[in-house]
């Protein structure tokens, strides 16, 4: 949660953004995995 905040805050310097919050492990790992996928490792 303080990192969400903190890049609220940060992006309300420059332009407005929408955070939808943190996922859990399972999820990121999922994510990264895609990312490997797509970049080809």
């Amino acid at each position: 949660m303080v990192f969400e905040h903190l890049f609220q805050v940060y992006k309300d310097l420059e332009v407005e953004v929408e955070t939808r919050g943190f996922g859990n492990r399972a999820e990121a790992e999922t994510i990264v995995q895609e990312a490997r996928v797509r970049v080809g490792r």
